[in-house]
């Protein structure tokens, strides 16, 4: 089973997960970092395969840096939510890797 949990405060924000990474009951890592920082104010908190969420946040990570670089600022809170869920349905449609919400 696998913990994320976040607390907001009135000017911080809390967000904790564990680090094991496991397939049905076979455990495969247990120091697989689920909560990826994207940029100085945005974090990324990740759960489900493992391939699936690896893959995840490094096309995100590099998508929000590449924007950085070419365009000499961060995107905002609301653009690069666009951006990630955008690129979850484009993952879901094309390549599958992504489950399906029942």
């Amino acid at each position: 089973m696998e913990y994320l949990f976040g607390v907001k405060g009135k000017d911080f924000v809390v967000v904790v997960g564990d680090t094991t990474a496991a397939q049905q009951i076979i455990t495969i890592k247990h120091d697989e970092d689920k909560l990826v920082p994207l940029d100085s104010h945005k974090l990324m908190c990740l759960s489900g395969e493992h391939t699936s969420t690896l893959l995840m946040s490094s096309c995100c990570s590099a998508l929000l840096h590449s924007f950085r670089d070419l365009n000499s600022r961060n995107l905002l809170k609301n653009s690069a939510e666009t951006l990630v869920l955008f690129f979850a349905v484009f993952l879901d449609y094309f390549c599958g890797l992504v489950p399906a919400k029942n």
